[in-house]
C-alpha cells in the first residue's frame, strides 16, 4: 500500500512516500518559501525521486493540524486535489497525535507521553497522555491516550489502517 503524505503544520512542512510500514523517502521543505510557492512541486518531486507514479499511490495523507490556518488550508486542498484527480482516498492525521504515537513506541504501559509544537507568538500546541493499549483493539500496538474521554492519540494509526483497508 503506497501512501503519499504531506505536512504543512509547520513553516517548513514535509512530504513523504510510505510503502506499507516502510518510509521510502521523507523531505523537509524550505522554510524560506511559502507552502503555496512549493506545492504541489514538492509532492511531485518526491514521487518522481522514488519512482512512484501518482497512479500507483493508493492513499493520500495530510496533517490536519494543529498549525497555521493558511498552511493547513493549502495542505488539505493540495492533497484533496491529488486524491480527486487520481480517484483515490485521503486521510487527515493530527500532527500531535502522530508525534505522541511515535514518542510512545517502546515505552511501557502507563508511561507519560507529551507532544508539542511551536505555535509562534510565544504559544505552543500541546497534548499529553499515558501509553496504553487501545481499548477494544485486538492489536497489541501501543498508543498514547488523551486524557479526554473516548480520545486516543494512537487513533491516527487506526484511521490510516481503516482508510487503507477501505481502499484495497
Amino acid at each position: 500500500m503506497k501512501v503519499l503524505a504531506l505536512d504543512t503544520t509547520t513553516r517548513g512542512g514535509s512530504v513523504a512516500v510510505v510503502d506499507d510500514d516502510r518510509v521510502i523517502a521523507e523531505r523537509g521543505g524550505d522554510q524560506a518559501r511559502t507552502h503555496a510557492e512549493r506545492l504541489p512541486g514538492e509532492m511531485l518531486a518526491i514521487a518522481a525521486a522514488t519512482q512512484t507514479p501518482l497512479a500507483s499511490v493508493d492513499l493520500f495523507a495530510v496533517a490536519s493540524g494543529p498549525g497555521s490556518f493558511t498552511g493547513l488550508r493549502i495542505g488539505i486542498a493540495t492533497v484533496q486535489g491529488f486524491a480527486f484527480v487520481q480517484g483515490r482516498g485521503m486521510v487527515g492525521v493530527s500532527a500531535l497525535e502522530a508525534l505522541a504515537h511515535c514518542a510512545s513506541v517502546g515505552l511501557s504501559a502507563g508511561a507519560h507521553v507529551a507532544a508539542w509544537m511551536d505555535a509562534y507568538r510565544r504559544d505552543i500546541f500541546a497534548s499529553d497522555g499515558r501509553v496504553g493499549l487501545r481499548p477494544g483493539s485486538s492489536r497489541r500496538a501501543r498508543s498514547a491516550e488523551r486524557r479526554q474521554p473516548g480520545g486516543h492519540l494512537g487513533e491516527v494509526v487506526e484511521r490510516v489502517r481503516c482508510a487503507v483497508r477501505g481502499h484495497r
